[in-house]
């Protein structure tokens, strides 16, 4: 195989970097760079391969002659043969030949270098010949006889290699002239905009990039980068590999639609997960979707569905942070659970109030409801009870409890001493009403049992009396006084019933009276005497407050008495208040 077609070859072909025999053109180049050649590298190639095969012969360093390649010796003059030698130099180009071992150079005679059979002018050789052997040259006519000079004219170049070599030097140096026009900056800029406007994104971001500075050239390196990330990240949407489509889109620089499409990624992996099972990561996605189509509905189907599945912690990590499910009653319903298993009865109710008619919302409002109502009367605080079993909506025994509220609200009254007040409470009260120990009835027939004391308890309001204030002397007596009219005076009377039998009567007033004597009436003063007490009785009678006033309790009616006396100067002054309450203005 000639060498000088192979490392031809080797420049056109071999696809590691390799740089132009041309001086002057050192840049490297890019296997796309070489590809961009391709028709002159074939050409080249073509030219080489065909002196290859005329080359694969064997040429006789005597006589020249082509012999195949599997011969030994030559057909002509009988040379053994050598395989081609190194490729041609300079002097092989100038139209001289290198020494060739056997057969002498007219310019450096070579004694030293005798060839078998043929004489050398320079130095006899008699005892070189070969017996036994004939010398095939002899019987050549077309071979000069042994001991013939071989002049320059025997030395000339092969025209078919010399051909080959000038075309092979000419295509370098024209490949050399087309890849320094190709890296000049100018061109690889114009080449990266036909890339770009062929869409070939990779090409053109090559040549953008080998223009360097050129004009605006790292700009629109970018811009193609961008887009050629959104074409990957359309070929990953079209094939449903969303991570690679999300990847792309995002190294997209916002190009075109990329945000959107990346929500639109986000969206179809949100569906996948849901689809799969997997809502945490479902709703992760939806998220990332923001608006996208129907990513929050999405995000709330989920949620409805693990209200249905009962499992309520989930559906309200679900449904939070979800501004559409703001007002969503499966969303209620799960929140309504949860607080009604932490007995949180105020927020469960509003939440199942507001779930309105999902699932038994309704009737787990009414149970809240009811659990507030026990708490309340758990307090004694009977009217907030009630007014909580009547929220319950009938739930359980709720209606039994709103009369148990009126029945210990009545008792509770009547534990203050309001017999008459409670005594009207239990009579309205339905039959048989009753809570725990307490009974309506047993109630009720107590207080009746009671009556005068009932009757006492009351605001009573005066319906006649005399304040006075009298001076006495051993000859005459003298007074001042002032007739109480109907409703001057009030008194408040409680009777609190007792186990034993007994009454604690609670009275609470006060009366007015003379502090002095004067015998012009505009110099009489006056004061006041309190006749509040509370004081345990058996029966009716009369209350001694201090010793001055008492107080008398009578079927029907109420008196009050102050009297006190002085002497002054050898002289006796008394001063008396006496009040009677015949009227009971409030029943107590």
């Amino acid at each position: 195989m000639n060498t000088v077609s192979l490392g031809l070859k080797s420049l056109f072909t071999e696809k590691a970097t390799w740089k132009p025999l041309v001086p002057g053109f050192n840049r490297k180049f890019s296997l796309q760079n070489q590809q961009k050649h391709d028709k002159i590298s074939l050409v080249a190639l073509a030219i080489i391969n065909k002196k290859e095969i005329e080359e694969t012969a064997m040429i006789c360093p005597i006589c020249g002659c082509d012999n195949p390649e599997t011969n030994l010796f030559c057909t002509n003059c009988g040379t053994k043969l050598v395989e081609a030698g190194p490729l041609p130099t300079d002097n092989m180009m100038n139209g001289s030949m290198p020494p060739n071992p056997g057969m002498p150079n007219p310019a450096m005679p070579n004694p030293a270098m005798p060839n078998p059979g043929v004489p050398n002018p320079g130095m006899p050789n008699p005892t070189m010949q070969n017996p036994g052997m004939p010398n095939p040259a002899m019987q050549n006519p077309g071979m000069p006889y042994p001991g013939m000079q071989m002049g320059p004219q025997n030395s000339t170049r092969n025209p078919g290699l010399m051909a080959a070599i000038g075309v092979i030097v000419g295509i370098v140096v024209l490949v050399g002239a087309y890849l320094g026009y190709n890296s000049m900056p100018s061109t690889k800029y114009n080449k990266g905009d036909q890339a770009f406007a062929e869409e070939n994104y990779e090409e053109a971001i090559e040549y953008y990039e080998a223009a360097g500075d050129y004009e605006d050239a790292p700009q629109k390196a970018e811009e193609a980068t961008h887009r050629l990330h959104y074409k990957k990240g359309l070929e990953a949407l079209d094939a449903k590999d969303y991570d690679t489509a999300l990847s792309e889109f995002d190294q997209a620089g916002g190009y075109s639609d990329s945000a959107e499409l990346m929500k639109k990624c986000h969206y179809e992996k949100g569906v996948n997960y849901r689809n799969s099972g997997d809502y945490t990561k479902a709703k992760g996605e939806f998220v990332l979707a923001e608006n996208y189509s129907d990513a929050p509905q999405q995000i709330i189907a989920m949620g409805e569905q693990l209200v249905k599945d009962g499992k309520y912690e989930d559906a309200v990590s679900m449904f939070q942070g979800v501004s559409q499910a703001k007002d969503n009653k499966y969303y209620a319903y799960a929140n309504g659970r949860l607080c009604l298993d932490k007995n949180e009865y105020d927020k469960a109710a509003e939440y199942f109030l507001s779930a309105g008619d999902t699932f038994d919302a309704k009737d787990l409002y009414g149970k809240c409801e009811y659990e507030i109502g026990k708490q309340y009367l758990a307090l004694k605080e009977y009217d907030s009870a009630k007014e909580y079993f009547k929220l319950a909506g009938g739930y359980s025994d709720s209606g039994d409890l709103i009369n148990a509220c009126d029945l210990m609200k009545a008792k509770a009254v009547m534990d203050t001493g309001r017999l008459g007040t409670a005594l009207t409470q239990l009579k309205a009260l339905p039959e048989g009403t009753s809570y725990n120990d307490v009974s309506a009835a047993d109630l009720i027939a107590l207080l009746e049992k009671n009556q005068k004391w009932v009757d006492l308890c009351g605001v009573w309001t005066s319906t006649g009396g005399q304040m006075r204030t009298t001076e006495i002397t051993s000859r005459y007596e003298s007074w001042w006084y002032y007739d109480f009219a109907e409703g001057d005076a009030t008194v408040d009377v409680t009777c609190v019933l007792k186990d034993d039998g007994t009454v604690d009567v609670n009275i609470s007033g006060f009366i007015m009276t003379f502090t002095n004597y004067a015998s012009e009436k505009t110099d009489i003063k006056r004061g006041i005497a309190s006749i509040t007490t509370r004081q345990n009785m058996k029966d009716l009678g009369t209350l001694t407050i201090d010793g001055t006033t008492s107080v008398t309790l009578k079927k029907g009616k109420i008196t009050a008495n102050y009297t006190k006396s002085e002497r002054l100067n050898g002289k006796s002054y008394t001063y008396k208040t006496n009040v009677t309450y015949g009227k009971r203005r409030i029943v107590y």
